[in-house]
């Protein structure tokens, strides 16, 4: 009579030791910035790749680099810095159109200058720190520039990386693109910027 309650005892007894090396196991230790920064930006450049390799020129590439770039970069500190202060000369329908109209632009961008030759993906390499952030260097061969060696500014906060600025030959793309538009703002107005960025995406 006393064996079934010592066996109903044991088989709890060997239960909560099962469970025991799954609560004592250490929390996973936090992957480092210089490593979330470069994985990013691998993910960025391979989905790009992948875009061009798997559907070509076509519209189903387009909106896939499209979602790439507005995932992997900041578009609103990307904002911030292209507009700067001029900001203020925007109202809410006009701010509204230029987020809306700014990754497909980006995107245009990226394809241009960034992407690569087609069947050769950019080759993504060493990480170091700077400002804060961490600079992931990253060479790739131009159709028509030849071989470049780009820097992409990534900012990790909180385990999540994000694209802040792409720099060539020491020229930051964040700081290119305030002037320019800045100027097209100073002659025409916000509603001409956000048409120049409609008419040019992609």
């Amino acid at each position: 009579m006393i064996a079934a309650p010592a066996r109903l005892a044991a088989a709890l007894l060997l239960v909560a030791l099962a469970a025991l090396p799954l609560a004592a196991q250490a929390p996973t230790a936090p992957e480092p910035p210089e490593a979330l920064a470069r994985a990013h930006v691998s993910a960025l450049v391979g989905a790009v790749h992948a875009a061009r390799i798997e559907d070509g020129d076509t519209p189903a590439a387009r909106a896939r680099i499209r979602a790439a770039v507005a995932e992997s970069f900041d578009l609103a500190l990307w904002r911030r810095a292209v507009l700067g202060e001029r900001v203020g000369a925007f109202g809410a329908t006009d701010l509204a159109a230029f987020d809306a109209a700014l990754p497909g632009y980006f995107a245009a961008l990226y394809l241009r200058y960034f992407a690569g030759k087609a069947g050769r993906a950019p080759e993504v390499g060493s990480v170091r720190p700077g400002r804060g952030d961490h600079f992931v260097a990253v060479a790739m061969r131009h159709e028509e520039l030849g071989d470049l060696d780009l820097l992409y500014r990534v900012r990790v906060r909180e385990g999540r990386a994000q694209v802040l600025d792409v720099i060539v030959g020491g020229i930051s793309f964040a700081i290119m693109h305030r002037e320019e538009f800045g100027a097209l703002i100073d002659r025409k107005g916000p509603a001409a910027l956000v048409a120049y960025l409609d008419e040019n995406a992609i």
